[in-house]
């Protein structure tokens, strides 16, 4: 028996996170969050909320790999800094300037 193409794929969010595609409903879902938090929130508050309003059951997959894309870009603007971070092309170009202009006496 061949498999329909309708049961090979992903099941969607339902309810409320049904609307738009995974990425909508993963910032939609922040955005929420974001507006519950006082604006004076630390950064372990932030993360602790937005981790709990997780809305994609479980975490795998995908939707996941949506879900902590959406959370680090929202993150990132209250000073998270990811964990695979790397220093940027200006600062490996000035490291790469201080290490040639040193000289030997």
């Amino acid at each position: 028996m061949k498999a329909r193409r309708q049961d090979l794929k992903r099941p969607r969010p339902s309810g409320e996170a049904a609307k738009g595609s995974w990425s909508e409903c993963a910032r939609r879902t922040i955005a929420g969050v974001h507006d519950r938090l006082p604006a004076e929130a630390t950064l372990a508050e932030r993360i602790a909320a937005v981790d709990a309003a997780y809305p994609f059951g479980e975490r795998a997959h995908y939707p996941y790999k949506v879900w902590c894309k959406a959370r680090r870009n929202y993150l990132v603007r209250f000073g998270y800094v990811p964990q695979n971070a790397k220093p940027g092309p200006l600062l490996s170009l000035m490291e790469g300037q201080s290490r040639g202009s040193r000289t030997r006496g």
